[in-house]
């Protein structure tokens, strides 16, 4: 006898819920859409809260990839990436390429979530890390931040501090550190 896979699904009319069984894998993609209302700085990058709405009804983890109308409509860029979908906390990156402040509206339809499965015959990897923040410099980075500060005057310094010491996590501590 061969085994059928049951999953629940469901269908929504208006304000009802309505349960469904079918046979195999979920096809369910749901909306991610904005928590509150965020403004982005021109040519920067923001965590933005976001809510998934149904997304009891998927599997625990998400593959979130960025609408193009949302792209083509503002000067905006939902990065992809997988999300814990039934996290109360889930945040996505969003990068602001203009040279204009983006505002992002409450409830703005940002992007879908796939179940996590469904994408695992295309081979896709995303790397989240959340921001750092911190006063001083990590000291794997000292080196770079001597060498690379020569010529340059003293905003020029503090901007490069504040960037390298953003971005720290992404530069690696020693050989053994680089995956």
């Amino acid at each position: 006898m061969d085994h059928i896979n049951y999953k629940k699904s469901f269908l929504v009319m208006g304000s009802d819920t309505v349960p469904l069984q079918t046979v195999g894998g979920s096809s369910q993609i749901c909306r991610v859409e904005v928590r509150d209302t965020v403004k982005i700085p021109a040519h920067s990058r923001m965590w933005v809260p976001v809510n998934i709405p149904l997304a009891e009804f998927i599997a625990p983890f998400g593959f979130v990839e960025p609408d193009p109308d949302v792209m083509a409509e503002k000067e905006v860029f939902p990065m992809s990436g997988i999300v814990e979908t039934h996290s109360e906390n889930v945040l996505v990156n969003v990068v602001n390429y203009g040279s204009e402040p983006v505002t992002i509206f409450k409830r703005m339809h940002l992007r879908t979530c796939k179940p996590f499965f469904e994408n695992t015959q295309q081979l896709r990897f995303a790397r989240v890390t959340q921001q750092v923040d911190c006063n001083t410099l990590p000291e794997h980075l000292t080196d770079l931040y001597d060498r690379s500060s020569v010529h340059l005057n003293y905003q020029e310094k503090s901007d490069l501090q504040n960037l390298l010491c953003k971005y720290s996590p992404v530069f690696s501590k020693s050989s053994e550190d680089i995956r």
